[in-house]
């Protein structure tokens, strides 16, 4: 037997047909606002994924993105956390040159077994490494009477053979010595006064082919000269970090602590000032105290870029040497792989998360959970620097105090995440239509089956107009 059971669902009150929109429930959203909120979605999604894929394409480039210098700059109570993810917060290995030459190792076991280079390339890569055996320049005779001095005997010869003015690879050419040896032709060049003399008739014979061979002589000693002058990428380094230690003070003469009979090395300077700013930054508790933390942090950050950015630079320009060996096909097989450090594993994290997410809410997929995974990256991103009071305030024409853009963007995609946007416009919709379609016809076939004939046709007598059966529930018994 059907029966309709009224209690169930209640009559509404006459006048609530008359009710619609908004005013009818005030859980309803508005057309405006729905389309107003899809399009907020599409917005971040894009600027998400545009911000992955940019960084995805500077992979395969000489200088390709990272995280690194935003986590070494972390302030806040997260700060420690975000900076030890880098190793090395402080960039002090970069002053190091055992551990600058150990990375240069490292990239050049993994530059020869990732490109396999021939072993003409492996010879010019030593050379930029280690520079060559000798520096030598074209000299086809000796001029009459020159013999290289006793001093310079080690490592300047003249090979006859090869006609080659040879110089040792590994001692260089100094100003003082090419003075010397240009010396020994000086008087067959100039007068007594140092005036040029000028070049015999070549019908004079020998005073024209010792005139001759002098000048050969000379040029040969500039151009070797020249080449000789070419340090390597490891003598440069040792120059940077170990063989003038005095050169720094000359540009950080206005730093404390460099004046003085007893000089105290730069970097090691730069160490007791790291040491004095971790100090003031965890007891600075007045306005003033953080004022002179803050001072401290810049004259930090100004002293590392002096210290620290030569070094870089010339780790920078090798690796663009190293790239210029390569020929096309090469080229093609993309950057060396990093090694996988704390740095690289967020690198990849941070990347990864930007694209997927991005095209998760571009294209309304998943979209209430990637709303909200996408949210919880953006709040990694403000806790690394947040607009605090206390904290250091972050470089650039922004100005916020607790809220800044990323809060304001976390926000407004966790409110993304409360709200079905993806079933308004996108794959979650169509996903669930399908759903909900497949669901209604495994249910009404199922009803089919166990409802008896005479029963079906009677309820289906019975029933209720559209609107009866959406106020009204329908029970057997």
């Amino acid at each position: 037997m059907i029966s309709v059971n009224p209690d169930r669902h209640p009559a509404p009150p006459a006048d609530s047909a008359r009710r619609t929109g908004a005013a009818a429930d005030p859980r309803r959203i508005a057309v405006i606002a729905c389309v107003l909120l899809v399009t907020l979605r599409l917005f971040i999604g894009w600027q998400l994924a545009y911000e992955g894929f940019w960084k995805v394409a500077t992979l395969d480039t000489t200088t390709p993105w990272t995280s690194e210098g935003y986590l070494k700059n972390a302030q806040g109570p997260f700060r420690d956390l975000f900076r030890g993810m880098t190793g090395d917060p402080d960039d002090l290995t970069w002053l190091d040159y055992d551990a600058v030459n150990d990375r240069w190792n490292d990239r050049y076991r993994r530059f020869v077994t990732h490109y396999d280079l021939s072993d003409a390339q492996k010879r010019r890569l030593d050379e930029l490494f280690v520079g060559p055996a000798d520096f030598r320049a074209e000299l086809a005779e000796f001029p009459e009477g020159v013999k290289v001095p006793k001093e310079l005997a080690d490592f300047v010869e003249f090979n006859p053979q090869t006609q080659r003015i040879i110089v040792d690879g590994r001692r260089h050419l100094t100003a003082d010595e090419k003075l010397k040896l240009l010396a020994l032709v000086e008087s067959t060049l100039y007068d007594d006064t140092g005036a040029e003399r000028k070049p015999p008739e070549m019908n004079e014979g020998e005073n024209y082919t010792n005139w001759e061979l002098a000048k050969q002589y000379t040029q040969a000693i500039e151009r070797v000269y020249q080449r000789a002058t070419n340090l390597s990428y490891r003598e440069r380094l040792d120059v940077a970090t170990r063989l003038d230690p005095e050169a720094p003070r000359v540009v950080f003469s206005n730093f404390k602590g460099t004046f003085g009979d007893d000089y105290t090395p730069i970097d090691s300077y730069y160490s007791v000032l790291l040491a004095e700013y971790e100090n003031a930054r965890a007891s600075a508790e007045t306005d003033f105290e953080r004022e002179h933390a803050e001072t401290l942090y810049g004259e930090i950050q100004e002293l590392k870029r002096a210290l620290v950015g030569p070094v870089k630079s010339l780790d920078a320009q090798l690796t663009n040497d190293m790239y210029k060996l390569l020929t096309p096909e090469q080229r093609a097989k993309g950057a060396i792989p990093q090694p996988w450090d704390t740095v690289r594993i967020a690198d990849t994290l941070t990347i990864t998360g930007l694209c997927t997410l991005g095209t998760l809410l571009l294209i309304g997929f998943l979209t209430r959970f990637s709303a909200a995974m996408a949210g919880l990256m953006v709040l990694g991103f403000y806790l690394a620097w947040p607009p605090w009071p206390g904290v250091v305030e972050a470089p650039g024409p922004d100005h916020a105090l607790v809220v800044n853009k990323n809060l304001i963007e976390v926000m407004a995609l966790f409110a993304l995440a409360a709200l079905p946007t993806g079933r308004w416009f996108g794959v979650d919709g169509l996903l669930h239509g399908l759903w909900n379609r497949w669901v209604g016809r495994k249910q009404r076939v199922a009803a089919a089956k166990a409802a008896p004939p005479s029963s079906t046709a009677v309820a289906e007598k019975s029933a209720p107009p559209a609107a009866a059966r959406d106020t009204y529930s329908v029970s057997r018994s």
